[in-house]
């Protein structure tokens, strides 16, 4: 895979980093990415909401466990709706395959999906699942043994598994979640160095606290309810205010709302990373919703919306009982994650049908039903004034308000991935501009900001952000 700016700008940073301008550039080593990703974007791809890396601990806040995902597909037939995957990409033995089981049980996945891209020394695990493991859901998923397999290798060993024929898979929409994922790891840093330096500062320590709870302990939570409150509890802290309550403590503002430079140039790597833990966790929430309406039993639902059953506040019992009157609900998370960490969060005015229709082909949705889907935050996380979520800007974009530049970056390399425009110009110099104006067809103001997030994304893959 070969990253490239597009822009002066974008050059500048290579220098920084002794690279000659106007170069291709290759991924660096640090930033390889493991075996793991290629899973997930491929689940990702044929329809699971993947929550990657949670972690299990116990009362004295040890860690119990780590699994490699937690993947949810509430609208699939009994057996794939929650999985447990876990990834090998070295050595491996029939004690991996008991752990794997082990730690769905305790989190009551319906199946788990082990990936793999060695042959153990007896041999390759399809021949070493017993019938009963099989009935316990357990799915092998062996990928050709190369350090870089293919969209075709993968998503081919995925239809092994899971029996998602890789025609129904768009191999542009793979590569998209790939990127989206190393620039996802790039803004996901540990927030300790930073509450050591503010030990005073209440949104540091909560952005800490939300980091390890949001990623981390809340996607094992097997019961949706519960799940919920707690989501609520830690969202309290905070909530839509997050970044600008952290760019206040640690001095980048003094302002009440965060600089449209701040977030739209990628500007300071605490408040990108602080957004989208906020979106994250809004994400979060949304699929915990989802799973209350789609999963639970019927009776429990009617007394969840019809507030006998008093563990969540009203507001959520509203959202309950409204949520049910949409046949499409159970596939709104796959929808905001995809349209989140695939399409970047906005939408072009003058391609906006066409965009939109592109998206619902991804996640299997009618038009009608995305855009519908799309206004789901506006009720669930209501702003002040009857405020919308998405704002529409002088230079002709529906943008989703407080999503980082790096990951509206992705949805740049996305559309024009989509659409088989993006090149590199013979001195290896990202040709995104010129695209985004001759093929894609936006004005020029809207295909210079474009353009910029498309940089800024690549900036933040390769670390040379300053």
């Amino acid at each position: 895979m070969v990253w490239a700016f597009s822009t002066q700008a974008g050059s500048n940073y290579l220098q920084q980093e002794g690279v000659e301008q106007g170069r291709e550039v290759s991924l660096p080593a640090a930033a390889h990415h493991g075996l793991e990703l290629y899973v997930f974007a491929a689940l990702q791809c044929a329809g699971w909401f993947v929550e990657p890396n949670p972690k299990e601990r116990d009362l004295l806040n040890l860690e119990l466990f780590e699994i490699d995902a937690v993947a949810r597909k509430p609208f699939a037939e009994p057996g794939q709706r929650l999985l447990a995957v876990e990834v090998k990409g070295g050595d491996w033995g029939a004690s991996d395959v008991m752990l794997l089981l082990g730690r769905g049980r305790y989190m009551q996945a319906e199946g788990g999906v082990f990936a793999y891209r060695k042959d153990s020394k007896r041999g390759p695990l399809e021949q070493r699942v017993t019938p009963r493991l099989r009935e316990l859901g357990i799915r092998p998923m062996r990928i050709v043994d190369a350090d870089k397999p293919s969209p075709e290798n993968v998503l081919s060993a995925l239809y092994q598994a899971t029996a998602v024929p890789p025609s129904r898979l768009h191999p542009r929409c793979y590569r998209t979640w790939l990127y989206s994922h190393l620039v996802q790891d790039r803004l996901r840093p540990s927030w300790k160095p930073l509450r050591d330096e503010f030990p005073e500062s209440a949104s540091v320590r909560a952005a800490h606290s939300w980091n390890v709870r949001v990623y981390e302990n809340l996607p094992l939570v097997a019961c949706p309810v519960e799940r919920l409150l707690a989501q609520e509890r830690s969202f309290n802290d905070f909530g839509r205010l997050l970044a600008l309550r952290v760019a206040k403590d640690i001095g980048v503002t003094k302002q009440d709302r965060l600089s449209w430079p701040m977030i739209d140039e990628g500007q300071n790597r605490w408040i990108q990373a602080a957004l989208l833990l906020q979106q994250v966790a809004r994400l979060a929430i949304l699929a915990t919703i989802v799973e209350i309406v789609a999963l639970l039993e019927p009776t429990e639902v009617d007394a969840i919306a019809g507030g006998s059953d008093k563990r969540l506040r009203p507001h959520w019992r509203r959202q309950v009982a409204a949520l049910r009157e949409h046949p499409s609900l159970a596939r709104w998370p796959l929808l905001w994650q995809t349209y989140l960490c695939c399409w970047g969060g906005f939408l072009v005015v003058d391609r906006r049908e066409e965009e939109l229709a592109l998206l619902a082909e991804e996640v299997g949705m009618s038009v009608a039903d995305v855009e519908e889907g799309l206004l789901a935050f506006d009720s669930l996380f209501p702003l002040q004034d009857d405020g919308r979520w998405h704002t529409r800007t002088g230079s002709g974009l529906d943008v989703l308000t407080l999503v980082p530049a790096a990951v509206r970056g992705v949805g740049v390399l996305h559309r024009l991935g989509r659409l088989g425009v993006y090149r590199l110009d013979e001195s290896g110099r990202a040709v995104v501009n010129e695209a985004l104006e001759r093929d894609y067809g936006v004005g020029a103001q809207a295909a210079s900001q474009l353009t910029k997030w498309h940089d800024v994304g690549v900036a933040t893959v390769l670390d040379v952000l300053p």
